[in-house]
């Protein structure tokens, strides 16, 4: 019977230890896949010649993934945020989407890294609000743009 036992043991640590290999091997595929992205994603920066805003884009990024989940305003600028770059990063500058973008990164920089009043820091955001349909709004017609082509 102790046998037995062993052999049930035997095969319960082999597959913690398959287990464990699995998550040392999924974890070293997406480091390596995240590394192909992001020398992909600076490529692309550099072609779209927005390389320069990268240390803007990353921190702004930053600053919404953590500020969208406590406030539901900040998802509609997320969205926003991410559909263009993701559109420049793909197509290109289409309707001078890539000038509304930068000064968009520039605008929620600031705002993220000033030291408002009060009410100062309530204009700011609305002011934001205001830029983030202008951004959505040339961002459709890009898109329009993009889809005529293809059709």
């Amino acid at each position: 019977m102790k046998n037995m036992v062993d052999i049930i043991s035997l095969d319960d640590y082999e597959d913690k230890r398959t287990g464990k290999q699995k998550e040392k091997y999924n974890d070293h595929a997406s480091k390596h896949e995240m590394v192909v992205k992001l020398k992909a994603r600076e490529e692309l920066m550099v072609k779209r010649g927005i390389i320069h805003y990268d240390s803007k884009i990353r921190f702004v990024t930053s600053e919404l993934r953590d500020r969208k989940e406590a406030n539901e305003s900040f998802k509609m600028i997320w969205v926003a945020f991410t559909q263009a770059g993701d559109f420049i990063m793909n197509y290109g500058d289409i309707r001078d989407l890539k000038g509304i973008f930068l000064a968009y990164v520039d605008l929620l920089e600031k705002y993220f890294t000033e030291d408002f009043i009060s009410p100062q820091r309530d204009k700011a955001f609305e002011k934001i609000k205001v830029r983030t349909f202008d951004l959505l709004a040339t961002w459709n017609q890009a898109m329009d743009d993009v889809e005529g082509e293809v059709d």
